[in-house]
């Protein structure tokens, strides 16, 4: 798999007969955003994270929260509580970068740059996700809000 399908929508197929192991398995990545839709289509909405457990016809047997190594993305359980009362300031923010990804040190300067860059900004969606719910009432997303420009 290719870095470019970092993101991409994963279909997993299991043939089972009866109630015993699978005896066959297709695992499906969506190339593009066609692909993708057409999957949505089928299953229905897919949250990051989330796996859909279906029947051969369709019905959902149960959502299974997906275990993901993400250091950055913080949850209410892993935010500071003083975070969660402001926005935490820029420096705040590294320090808990640099403590999330003791690994990168390994990486060239450059790479470590990116990956530190690429957890700030996880890490700050994190922390301003709540507030932005709050705000962003009128819009179906985050990222609809977010698109919106003033004139």
């Amino acid at each position: 798999m290719s870095s470019e399908s970092t993101g991409s929508l994963v279909v997993f197929a299991y043939h089972r007969i009866g109630a015993g192991d699978a005896d066959g398995l297709r695992v499906w990545i969506a190339r593009n955003l066609d692909e993708h839709d057409r999957i949505v289509d089928r299953v229905g909405p897919v949250e990051p994270g989330v796996g859909l457990v279906l029947t051969s016809t369709g019905v959902l047997l149960s959502d299974v929260v997906i275990a993901v190594d993400r250091p950055c993305a913080l949850t209410s359980a892993t935010m500071p509580d003083s975070w969660k009362q402001r926005i935490p300031t820029g420096d705040e923010i590294i320090a808990r970068v640099i403590e999330s990804l003791p690994n990168s040190r390994a990486l060239v300067a450059d790479d470590r740059l990116m990956r530190r860059r690429q957890c700030e900004y996880e890490m700050f969606r994190s922390v301003e996700a709540p507030r932005a719910a709050a705000i962003a009432a009128p819009f179906d997303t985050v990222e609809a809000f977010l698109s919106t420009r003033t004139r």
